[in-house]
Order: C-alpha cells, then structure tokens, then sequence
C-alpha cells in the first residue's frame, strides 16, 4: 500500500512495475497486480477512449445539420484541442490564485471587461444629449 503525493500516478506505478521487474523475481505462479485508484483511472481511462470520439462525432454530425457544410463543421471542431490547451493554461494560472476559479468569479471578469469597455467607449464619442460632453 502506497499514498502518492505531488506525481501522477500513472508514471509512479510505471516506476514501481520497472523497479520490480528489474530487482524482485516471484515464484512460479505468483504476480503483482495494481489497484485502488489507478485501477479506477485505467477503466475510466478506457471508457473515455470510446465515449470522447463518439461524442466528438456526435458533435461533428449537429454542426453539419446546423451550417449545412463540412468545410465550417471541421472549422468548429478543428479547435477543439486550442480550447483544450487554452483551458489548461487557465488551470494552470488559477493554481496560483488566492481564490477558487468558477463559473461564478469567470462571468463576474466578463461583466466588469464589458462595463469597462463602455466605459471607454462612452469617453471616445461626443455626447448625444444636447452637445455636452458627459461626466
């Protein structure tokens, strides 16, 4: 039994596969089986090879019906891994964050970037009430 802390646990069982095939030889009949959660992450890990496709092509499908075109449908889904690597580097930022990222905290950000550029937009161009310049 083993607690992980600070690795991934894929590379860590892979260490301790190599570390016991190269130092420890078992008797005739007996073998060294991985469970717990890295047994948990292997199945969900199979299960997410056939369902992600699937529903990739799900998507692919709805898009076609949606634009009536193949050449906008791949458009849309030929960016699927720049959202991906987008949202691990936000991830990653939030990390170093006082505070949790949520739904909640990213649409306050939305909201205060829109206020702000009416804002500024306001400032660029002259007053509509009567030729005065507003506050």
């Amino acid at each position: 039994m083993s607690n992980v802390r600070g690795r991934d646990l894929g590379s860590f069982v892979d260490e301790v596969r190599t570390q016991i095939e190269k130092n420890i030889t078992l008797p005739p009949g007996y073998y060294v089986e991985y469970g717990g959660q890295f047994e948990n992450q292997q199945r969900a890990s199979q299960r997410l090879m056939l369902i992600v496709p699937i529903v990739i092509a799900v998507i692919f499908v709805l898009l076609y019906i949606t634009f009536n075109s193949v050449g906008q449908a791949l458009l849309v889904i030929g960016n699927i891994p720049f959202a991906l690597v987008g949202g691990d580097r936000r991830t990653v930022a939030a990390r170093h964050e006082p505070e949790p990222l949520g739904v909640g905290r990213l649409h306050c950000a939305v909201r205060r970037r829109d206020v702000e550029r009416r804002r500024a937009r306001e400032l660029d161009q002259p007053a509509s009430r009567g030729g005065q310049p507003s506050a």
